[in-house]
């Protein structure tokens, strides 16, 4: 064995210590993880909760609503006593409370029609939250066929090693014998660093794979993973026997984009019912209860007689001394309590507000309404289109894909059949060494090229189960 070849193998098991210590994950796994770590996810369960809370706040905008005050403080100079409505100009404190409340009876459909709003908004957010989980899981797909095929190639790189190997044995003997000569072996041991050196690269073509995984799942890129590979067979359904027309009407019924935005389209249209209640009459009930203490509140505690003197004059003018007995309240500080029952007030009404001119703005704000919705049918309807595209393309892609496999299974059965026969030729001594390496990797190329195809075949089928609304395995 050479030392390149010693150097692969102690490369290979330090790569079987390491993988001792690698994350094992199935898809369902990986699916799992990006739910909880894909911060595109995170964002849409935000929306949809927005969205959750904009329908309880439009239900219960049909309540009555109800909001109580209390103040209190000084007034200076010339003032009016809460308590009598009197003038005065004495100092004095005061404490209002007061609660008041009204309904809306009619406001033109407004309330309804936001409630309903509300519901098409959350349903929207729900399916664009769905939309980004279903292509977060194609797109795992795409990549855990990635690394499996990664690994396959790197299996089949390792397994050309080992016949290269034996190989360069069995020429070494005959060479020692003289059967061959000494360049023919140089050109086996030239093939073998070439097919080693493939193992190098199909090692680092496996890793970048794992990492690109990895970064999709938002782990520590230091983190190291291994799949639990699935039995992945070649697809039951022939792609030659599937309508486009047939894949694109489920895709209309299964795709949660176009749920969106049909929503989207629904929501728009109650933006107008509600630029035009804008402009009709409103009529609501209201309500309150008040009542308010002053510091000049008093209370009559009883009466007291008093003599009131008189100024009389006789007819010289002289002051005659003369009173009267009047009876005089006695006041006392009106208790706080005393006050606030005996200011306690009540009030109810109907109010009825008629729009008369209003410079044109419900009209132009219904004209927005419009031009709203009639942009959001011109998305549904790009949207739909581009569907119709991306479903024709595949389909022609997987009828593609399943020709080119089968092709590429032909030319490998060939590829063998010529290496095989190259094999017997070169232990005759038919050929030399360059034309059984020629045959050798171009029985390697088919391989590879069989895999490709395998996978994307595999992958392309997976694409249409995705628009036939299809769970998305690899089972």
């Amino acid at each position: 064995m050479t030392k390149k070849s010693i150097a692969l193998v102690a490369f290979t098991l330090t790569l079987g210590f390491s993988a001792s210590a690698q994350r094992l994950l199935s898809l369902s796994d990986c699916v799992q993880i990006a739910e909880e770590n894909t911060l595109t996810l995170k964002q849409a369960k935000i929306t949809i909760e927005n969205a959750e809370i904009g329908l309880k706040e439009a239900k219960m905008s049909r309540l009555p609503r109800v909001n109580g005050s209390v103040g209190a403080g000084l007034q200076f100079g010339r003032t009016i006593d809460p308590t009598t409505n009197d003038f005065g100009t004495s100092e004095i404190g005061y404490n209002s409370i007061s609660i008041n409340g009204g309904m809306n009876v009619f406001n033109g459909g407004r309330i309804n029609s936001s409630i309903r709003q509300g519901r098409y908004d959350l349903e929207a957010a729900r399916y664009a939250g769905e939309d980004i989980y279903n292509n977060l899981g194609l797109t795992l797909a795409s990549v855990f066929l990635q690394i499996m095929l990664a690994e396959d190639q790197l299996e089949n790189a390792k397994r050309q090693v080992t016949g290269i190997e034996e190989q360069y044995v069995q020429s070494q003997k005959l060479a020692e014998a003289g059967v061959i000569p000494v360049n023919d072996l140089l050109d086996i041991e030239a093939q073998l660093a070439l097919n080693q050196q493939n193992v190098f690269v199909a090692e680092g073509n496996l890793e970048v794979s794992r990492l690109t995984l990895v970064q999709l799942l938002e782990l520590d890129a230091n983190e190291q993973i291994k799949l639990i590979r699935p039995q992945v067979g070649l697809p039951t359904i022939d792609p030659m026997s599937l309508s486009l027309e047939q894949i694109y009407q489920t895709a209309l019924g299964s795709q949660a984009s176009i749920k969106a935005n049909d929503f989207r389209l629904r929501s728009a249209e109650e933006n107008i019912a509600q630029a035009r209640s804008l402009g009709l009459p409103q009529l609501n009930l209201f309500g309150g209860l008040s009542t308010n203490w002053s510091s000049l509140g008093v209370t009559v505690e009883g009466f007291q007689d008093v003599l009131v003197p008189l100024e009389i004059y006789d007819g010289n003018g002289q002051s005659l001394g003369f009173s009267i007995g009047q009876q005089v309240p006695i006041l006392a500080d009106q208790p706080y309590m005393d006050q606030l029952n005996q200011n306690f007030g009540q009030n109810v009404g109907v109010s009825l507000s008629v729009p008369i001119f209003n410079g044109l703005t419900t009209k132009y704000n219904v004209q927005r309404a419009r031009l709203g919705a009639k942009n959001q049918k011109l998305v549904n309807n790009q949207q739909r289109q581009q569907l119709k595209t991306d479903v024709q393309s595949a389909l022609i892609q997987a009828r593609t894909a399943k020709l080119a496999y089968y092709a590429a299974e032909k030319s490998t059965e060939a590829a063998q059949m010529a290496y095989d026969n190259a094999e017997k030729r070169f232990e005759l001594g038919t050929i030399n060494t360059l034309e059984l390496n020629t045959s050798r990797n171009l029985r390697d190329r088919a391989g590879l090229d069989l895999l490709n195809a395998k996978y994307q075949y595999i992958f392309n089928m997976k694409v249409l189960d995705f628009y036939m609304g299809k769970g998305l395995t690899l089972d």
